[in-house]
């Protein structure tokens, strides 16, 4: 699954959507619609995104940090 993917089933799982997020997280819409098709997001757009789906979710912010990264390939270890 990739970033894109990942962010779609986090907020939609949580009865949001992705212009939602969009606005959440100070962009528009075909910016997050990009991540679907494999674009890697801006550190800003990321860290924004992984802080909000932790409020929706209730997980600690490190987890969804964690889990984003290995989204886009990247293996962030916490311990």
């Amino acid at each position: 699954m990739n970033f894109g993917e990942w962010v779609r089933k986090q907020v939609t799982s949580q009865g949001r959507t992705v212009a939602w997020l969009a606005k959440e997280i100070g962009t528009n819409q075909s910016v997050v619609s990009r991540w679907r098709t494999g674009s890697i997001p801006r550190t800003e757009y990321f860290l924004k995104t992984c802080t909000v789906i932790s409020k929706l979710s209730h997980k600690p912010v490190l987890l969804v940090i964690q889990e984003g990264a290995y989204c886009i390939g990247v293996l962030f270890d916490v311990d």
